[in-house]
């Protein structure tokens, strides 16, 4: 089989080596660029000017490992003749090349260094069939050739750039892994450009430093490694790095043998009350138990139902009041249902008290000294909501949030949900009063930190607390215990895919296998299709009732018709979905299915996902998909028959041996049977 050393991955017509990557700086396929710039003032954009190393020389010379390129004279001009750079290019191991930047700043007064493109290497080629690239987009996408990648970028961290690095990887026969490693998880910015003339791949990385006059900066190593075998090998080396410089927080018991939530949407934009505190939470606990689910997520809990008043969430009295709210969380404690009130942790309603007293301190500022701003409109007959974007580098911002969660747990909650949190990219805020370092690290460090200190604080009152966030990326995991589902990757189909791109969960899902984070459901039911794609990748289950229709459903079995969804603008559910098979018929399966992965939750929730390693698929598997699950030293093939017939399915998995199958459907299955469609089946190997 080809390997990579073979030549199967080139950089400009050569086999990957330290010499090729500098023949590319030597020829200005390997390149750095910078952005300098004056301060800025509300009304005038401070100016800025771009330098490229094409336009300097500089001078290599061989040192330990590798190469140190020195430019000490950028330019006659000012600013850049009073800045220097060295790239360091050094092999630290076999087929292993780091390439990082230093670059200091001898500007005496206001020109400082915004933008940094440390590394842009062109002229990547793959000669081996079946060339994809692996992208950390929500839980990941697969691009499958080269055509299919086009121009691609990213900003880590956030919901669409879950992690800060990607893969080049042909089938079995081994890749490129690229990624950049920065302890501080600062803000990026990715692109992968095919250049279709060349059928050449273009990679390069944007840093965001704000070096100020006088200082200097140490970019985080930018790695290129050759790895052998399958794509899974690129997310080993990042995780085996993330773990050296990283925590993760180990979530509560319960939330790692959660089922899933019934995500609730108690009172709505517009006033409409759905589900109050005397009955509404009963009748919440009754529907999810009903259904297998063991925790509510309550949206719309508050005095300014949901999406309206962030961040003042206070018990309504319209609801029932604060007592009745306590004591309706107290019954569903008692019952064994677990609950989780929603905070938004990005925006705030212009409207409220809080912005009116705190908004200025608050607030994230553009560079222009103006708020970003958004609306929010759920129904065509009422006014958008507008909010503008709070920072977590603001002392006010994050005082509200921890009060936001410490209320949670006064209230009887088991954990708080901080919506959008994961889903925000590295806004950059610049507001002089806040404590970000720079602007850049308003939505990198600070958020990592605020979230991480908010789940201490919370795990010193009870370590059964939960913090919860929309969305994912991998600096936010010291602190969230919990992922409510949403990007690529979170749904069997993705409605805005591409040919050739494809949702790729399994690259999150592997990489960090011991996070618990629900599926992404928009709808009061689910069927056969979308519950056996939870229980393939480990996902916990969710339904989501958030207009009157929904509640209808659920309590009286009674099928929406198209116009009750009419007045609905934010995204309506799958109505049809609804109606397109019996409520019972639907709630029976989904707690038939959840009652299956609870037995074998040592494997389907809290073991690791293993992907397709350790074992194989015998015959043919068309229709077939299996994904492996490690708990100790025995593992769990789960395969999925997507299609409208049954399927023989046969397994190896190296020298261990069959010692049970089984089904949703029955406690013991002959494995040599074949597999109903749209079924899913277990086969234990030890």
């Amino acid at each position: 089989m080809p390997k990579i050393s073979d030549g199967l991955v080139q950089l400009n017509g050569k086999a990957i080596s330290l010499e090729s990557i500098m023949n590319c700086y030597k020829e200005g396929l390997l390149e750095w660029s910078l952005t300098a710039q004056l301060p800025s003032q509300p009304w005038k954009p401070g100016v800025k000017l771009l330098l490229s190393s094409k336009d300097c020389s500089g001078q290599a010379e061989a040192v330990d490992q590798g190469y140190l390129i020195r430019y000490s004279r950028l330019s006659e001009s000012v600013p850049f003749s009073k800045i220097q750079i060295e790239m360091r290019i050094l092999e630290t191991a076999s087929q292993k090349w780091d390439i990082s930047l230093h670059i200091q700043n001898h500007n005496e007064q206001a020109w400082y260094i915004r933008e940094v493109v440390g590394v842009k290497l062109s002229g990547i080629q793959a000669s081996g069939e079946n060339s994809n690239l692996y992208w950390p987009n929500g839980l990941g996408q697969r691009f499958r050739g080269f055509q299919a990648i086009g121009s691609r970028s990213m900003s880590y961290p956030s919901g669409t750039g879950t992690m800060p690095w990607f893969a080049l990887a042909c089938e079995n026969s081994g890749g490129l892994y690229f990624g950049t490693h920065d302890p501080d998880k600062g803000k990026l910015d990715i692109h992968a450009n095919h250049n279709e003339l060349l059928d050449v791949l273009d990679v390069s990385v944007k840093h965001h430093p704000y070096i100020q006059p006088g200082g200097s900066w140490n970019s985080p190593t930018f790695v290129i490694q050759a790895f052998q075998g399958t794509w899974h090998e690129a997310a080993q080396i990042y995780r085996s790095w993330y773990d050296s410089h990283a925590s993760i927080i180990t979530p509560p018991q319960w939330v790692r043998r959660s089922s899933g939530w019934l995500l609730s949407v108690m009172k709505q934009q517009n006033g409409e009350v759905m589900w109050d505190y005397h009955s509404g939470i009963d009748q919440l606990c009754q529907v999810a138990e009903e259904r297998g689910l063991d925790t509510l997520g309550l949206f719309g809990w508050a005095h300014g139902g949901h999406d309206r008043c962030f961040p003042d969430f206070i018990p309504d009295q319209l609801m029932g009041g604060k007592e009745a709210l306590r004591k309706a969380l107290g019954r569903a404690k008692e019952r064994g249902m677990r609950t989780i009130l929603y905070a938004n942790g990005v925006i705030m309603d212009l409207m409220t008290e809080f912005y009116r007293y705190h908004g200025n301190d608050a607030a994230l500022l553009l560079e222009n000294q103006e708020l970003q701003v958004s609306s929010v409109r759920k129904f065509r007959s009422a006014t958008p909501v507008p909010f503008a974007m709070g920072c977590t580098g603001s002392d006010v911002w994050q005082n509200r949030m921890l009060e936001l969660a410490i209320q949670a747990y006064e209230l009887g909650a088991d954990g708080i949900l901080f919506d959008q949190i994961g889903v925000y990219g590295p806004d950059e805020c610049h507001n002089p009063n806040h404590k970000h370092k720079t602007p850049a690290t308003a939505y990198t460090t600070e958020r990592s930190q605020i979230i991480h200190s908010i789940a201490t604080h919370m795990r010193s009152l009870s370590p059964d607390f939960a913090i919860m966030t929309e969305g994912i990326h991998d600096s936010v995991l010291s602190g969230i215990s919990y992922v409510h589902g949403w990007g690529c990757g979170f749904r069997p189909e993705e409605t805005h895919a591409s040919a050739g791109e494809e949702p790729f969960p399994e690259m999150f899902r592997y990489t960090f296998p011991e996070l618990p984070m629900t599926q992404r459901h928009p709808t009061a039911m689910m069927d056969r299709y979308y519950a056996n794609f939870a229980v393939l990748y480990g996902l916990r289950f969710e339904l989501e009732t958030r207009y009157r229709a929904d509640v209808q459903y659920l309590l009286q079995d009674k099928l929406p018709e198209s116009e009750d969804y009419e007045d609905v603008v934010y995204y309506p559910p799958d109505h049809e979905l609804m109606r397109s098979i019996p409520p019972a018929e639907a709630k029976q399966y989904l707690r038939q299915v959840i009652e299956f992965c609870k037995k074998y939750s040592d494997y389907l929730w809290e073991g690791r996902f293993l992907d397709t390693t350790g074992f194989e698929l015998i015959g043919l598997s068309e229709g077939l998909t299996a994904k492996a699950y490690a708990a100790g030293d025995r593992i769990a093939v789960l395969v999925w028959n997507s299609s409208s017939t049954e399927l023989n399915c046969s397994i190896r998995a190296g020298r261990r041996s069959l010692f049970g199958c089984a089904d949703p459907d029955g406690e013991s299955v002959d494995a040599a049977s074949p597999i109903p469609p749209q079924s899913v089946r277990l086969y234990l190997f030890q």
